[in-house]
């Protein structure tokens, strides 16, 4: 899993990576997705996103009326955290 968030904009803080189950509001619905593998400030709590993560989640959010089991987020957390992985040995 492992990415190098770097330090916190806002705070300077050392980011840890977790992955957490995310609590979203727009246009007024709530969404809650698990698992998602997010950088989070262990000084101030600021969340950072990888662009892969936040295209994945833009994805899930343009299917509003769209139901997405638990099953097809944990396909979708192991893809990007293979991703995640695949990357960080190309890098090494």
């Amino acid at each position: 899993m492992s990415h190098n968030y770097g330090d916190c904009y806002f705070c300077g803080g050392e980011i840890v990576e977790r992955v957490i189950e995310l609590e979203y509001r727009r246009k007024g619905r709530l969404y809650i997705i698990e698992r998602v593998p997010v950088g989070i400030c262990q000084q101030c709590g600021e969340k950072y996103f990888t662009a892969q993560v936040s295209e994945a989640i833009d994805r899930i959010l343009s299917y509003p009326n769209r139901s997405i089991t638990l099953e097809q987020m944990v396909d979708w957390a192991e893809n990007v955290i293979s991703k995640l992985n695949m990357r960080k040995k190309i890098l090494t």
